[in-house]
């Protein structure tokens, strides 16, 4: 699914944020 795709990196922006 294209979310997934979308998720991995948008997770990692989100952690590097934190």
């Amino acid at each position: 699914i294209v979310a997934e795709l979308v998720s991995k990196p948008l997770f990692n922006k989100w952690l590097m944020n934190k």
